[in-house]
Parts: structure tokens; C-alpha cells; sequence
């Protein structure tokens, strides 16, 4: 070996180990020419040596200027091919375009992103990620209760002008008649009680009944009725309840019946459930004609299923005027003014289906209507059976 080549040599392994202990730039790097005076034989010995060096070189200054670029922050670099120095850093480069893609994601709202690289960034990232969704979903409920508070005022205030004016005909009635009497006082001298008396009396039954239909609704909203469920016998609920309205069917020579027998055990409300009973009967004597049926029963639920209540039905069935099916749709519904004059002109608001539904919630049961116009109408709803049925 020559001096010369001894002396490139140790030029060689001396950049090298520059290098590799990176305290050399590629600037300062030799790429050692194969000199002219080099015999045939060691061109042949040496010149792969050589030749192997100055590619490590090359594809070391590849990779080198790859690195810089993706360390001021270019991710569209492209990545030297077939580099092996280089490709480490080729993940590094996927995975902060990949972060780069999911950071996008996140500013237009897809929070369903999570970083499995880079160590305590990514756990940094993906507590980030976490709190970003907690912020939304605690926005997302503020938004939800804001809308629905302000949808829940919109509709009371709606049904507060509708019960305002069904209030306002029955108590004007009788300051009309209160006012003719004052004016007219033979009229109660008269041995046979006018017809007028006779109305003003229904008039006033109607307004007392709203109005306590009405206390008990705005008791029910604010909390005041409590929900206090217990086992109840169905059978002497309504030994209670028909005697409340037996006087209103009697008037229109209804027939009032239930096939409900003893040991009926529900668990319930009793005065939620025997409010439900009595709206919902006294509805159905006011749109069935004289002479006609009320029919009231009950029957295991096979439609609610819950894994641990069992649930029975109530049915109210009259032979009455029916409703028709576009009607049914505006029932129980606290925004919907639906009412219309029962068989015999009697008058209502609606509150009370409206008292029936959120009674009926309150048991997790449902209610609903089967009618036919001039056939007559099924009001039904649910109630839990008692555990020990």
C-alpha cells in the first residue's frame, strides 16, 4: 500500500468516526478521489473501497438534507429512495403528516382522533383530545336544556293563552248571569227554577273543573305532587273513583261498568292513577249519548317489556261520537288546542288528558287512544303490576 492510500485510509476511518459521532459536517467531508498513480492491480483492490465510500456519502448528504427539512417543519420533503439512513426519519415524516391531518380533523369538530406515537406528546394530545370532548358534550347538554327550556316556555305560554280563554267563557257566562239577576230579581221568585239557573250551574261546574285540573297541573310542574308508588288494590281504587262520577252518568242514563276483580295489585301512585281514572271516565260519559255505555277494564301489558316490571293496561271504553284520526294526533299534547262540547253542550279544555299523560310517565307507562268516528273510542294507558303479582 502506498503512502498515499494509507494516507486516505485513515482519511476514511477518521470521517467516519467523525460522523457517526456527528462532529463533522458533510461540508468538511472529503469524497477521496482514486489518484492517478494508483496501479492497475489496487485500483482493482482499493477502488471498491472508494467507490463505497463516496455512496455512503452521497446518501449520508441525502438523508442529512432530508432531516433538516423535516426539522424546520417542511412535511412536503420528499424522502430520498432506497436510503437507509433515512429511513427511520421516513416514519417520523408519516406520522407527523398524519398528525398533521388529524389536527385538521379536530378544528372541524371530529374529536374521535388518538395518537399512538411519540410518547408523552401523544398522551398530551390525547388528554387534549379527551378534554375537547368532555367541553363539547357539556355544551351539547347546555344546548339541548337551553333549547328545551326555551321550547317548554314557548308551549306553556301557548297553553297558559288557551286555558285563559277557556276559562274566560265559562266565568263570563256567569257575570252575564249574575248581572241579569241583579237586574231582574222577580226572576227568582218564580216557583220553578229558570233553565238559566240550570246552565249557570253547569258553566260554573266547568270552570271549577278546569281550574282544579289547573291547580293540580301547575303543582305537578312545579314539583309539589310527589311520585310515591306503592301497592294498590285496582278493585278499591275504583269503588272510590266510580261513586265520583256515577252522578255524571246517571244525569245522561249512562251505563257505568267494570269487570276489574279484587286482588288486582298494581304498584302506583294512588292518587296519580285514580286521577287518570276519573278524567278519563268523566271524558268519556261527556262525548257518549244518552242511554249509552262506559265500560271500564284491565288486562296484562304485552307490549311493554322491561326485564324487571310487568305491566297491566287500563281501558275506558265508550260507545260515544268517536274522534277521527287526524284529532287523535293532537291529543295529550300541551301545545295542540283541541277541545270540543260533549253530547249534552258540556264544555273542555284538554288539561285533563294533558294531567293523565304526565301521571302516566311518571309510572314509565304509556297512553293512548283507539277511536272510530260515531263507534266510539278506547283510552288506555299502563301501570306496573305489583312484584308480589
Amino acid at each position: 500500500m502506498t503512502e498515499v492510500e494509507r494516507k486516505n485510509l485513515l482519511l476514511i476511518i477518521d470521517n467516519l468516526k467523525n460522523l457517526t459521532n456527528a462532529r463533522n459536517d458533510l461540508e468538511t467531508i472529503l469524497f477521496i478521489p482514486i489518484g492517478k498513480s494508483v496501479s492497475k492491480e489496487d485500483k482493482e483492490l482499493y477502488g471498491d473501497l472508494y467507490e463505497t465510500y463516496n455512496r455512503f456519502l452521497e446518501k449520508h448528504a441525502q438523508a442529512q438534507s432530508y432531516i433538516k427539512s423535516l426539522a424546520k417543519g417542511d412535511l412536503n420533503a420528499v424522502p430520498p429512495s432506497k436510503n437507509l439512513l433515512a429511513s427511520p426519519f421516513k416514519n417520523l415524516h408519516a406520522n407527523l403528516n398524519h398528525l398533521v391531518w388529524q389536527t385538521k380533523q379536530v378544528a372541524t369538530g371530529d374529536l374521535n382522533q388518538r395518537m399512538d406515537f411519540m410518547g408523552e406528546f401523544s398522551k398530551s394530545f390525547n388528554i387534549l383530545i379527551s378534554s375537547l370532548k368532555e367541553k363539547q358534550k357539556v355544551e351539547e347538554e347546555l344546548r339541548v336544556n337551553q333549547q328545551a327550556l326555551e321550547d317548554s316556555n314557548v308551549t306553556k305560554d301557548r297553553f297558559l293563552s288557551i286555558i285563559a280563554h277557556d276559562l274566560r267563557n265559562p266565568i263570563g257566562a256567569v257575570k252575564n248571569a249574575l248581572d241579569f239577576l241583579r237586574d231582574h230579581p222577580e226572576m227568582l221568585s218564580d216557583s220553578d227554577t229558570p233553565d238559566f239557573i240550570i246552565e249557570l250551574a253547569e258553566t260554573s261546574k266547568t270552570a271549577y273543573d278546569l281550574l282544579e285540573n289547573l291547580l293540580t297541573w301547575s303543582r305537578s310542574q312545579r314539583g309539589i305532587i310527589q311520585y310515591n308508588p306503592e301497592e294498590n288494590d285496582l278493585y278499591y281504587l275504583m269503588k272510590e273513583v266510580i261513586p265520583l262520577v256515577q252522578i255524571n252518568a246517571d244525569n245522561k242514563h249512562i251505563k257505568l261498568s267494570t269487570d276489574i276483580e279484587e286482588n288486582t295489585l298494581i304498584e302506583a301512585d294512588y292518587n296519580m292513577v285514580a286521577t287518570v281514572i276519573r278524567n278519563l271516565v268523566t271524558n268519556a260519559i261527556k262525548f257518549t249519548k244518552e242511554s249509552g255505555e262506559v265500560k271500564i277494564n284491565a288486562y296484562p301489558d304485552e307490549v311493554t317489556k322491561d326485564k324487571n316490571d310487568k305491566y297491566l293496561v287500563i281501558s275506558i271504553e265508550d260507545n260515544g261520537v268517536g274522534i277521527s284520526q287526524e284529532n287523535i294526533g293532537k291529543l295529550f299534547k300541551i301545545d295542540q288546542n283541541y277541545t270540543s262540547e260533549g253530547t249534552n253542550r258540556e264544555k273542555g279544555s284538554g288539561l285533563g288528558l294533558i294531567l293523565c299523560t304526565e301521571f302516566v310517565e311518571k309510572h314509565k307507562g304509556r297512553i293512548w287512544v283507539e277511536s272510530q268516528l260515531n263507534v266510539g273510542s278506547k283510552f288506555k294507558f299502563t301501570v306496573p303490576l305489583s312484584k308480589t303479582e
